[in-house]
């Protein structure tokens, strides 16, 4: 099962939304079966679509899966800000107040919109506690 996970998440690095989103509809009936494939094969990605794909189909298991959080920590990180908006999206729904460091570290970051999807995520993490 695994190498079929693997190829099928390998299979989001595609050019455009209309390529990624058959395949997306495969990684979603993946369910939690995604883990933890998915955090090598994120890094393996080179199209942000495919990273932001891959973390937007984590994001079902926020709360359920610590893996999707793993994921999206190191999701932070990417060079493309929608990548980091939907990393943010994730943790502020896991509500986990351990990722608060990691947010608070992309207050300062050069994007505005990075800034504000941090600050997006910490206050409603700060607000569900």
């Amino acid at each position: 099962m695994s190498e079929r996970v693997r190829a099928t998440l390998r299979a989001l690095d595609k050019p455009t939304w209309a390529e990624i989103e058959p395949v997306q509809e495969e990684v979603y009936a993946l369910g939690d079966r995604i883990f933890p494939d998915a955090l090598d094969i994120y890094s393996e990605l080179r199209g942000w679509r495919a990273r932001a794909a891959l973390v937007f189909a984590a994001m079902s298991f926020a709360k359920s899966h610590p893996d999707a959080v793993t994921l999206a920590v190191a999701a932070l990180q990417d060079k493309s800000a929608h990548v980091r908006a939907h990393a943010c999206m994730l943790l502020s729904l896991s509500g986990r107040k351990d990722v608060l460091p990691a947010l608070e570290a992309l207050l300062s970051h050069k994007s505005e919109m990075t800034r504000s999807d941090a600050a997006r995520a910490i206050e409603d993490i700060r607000a569900a506690h």
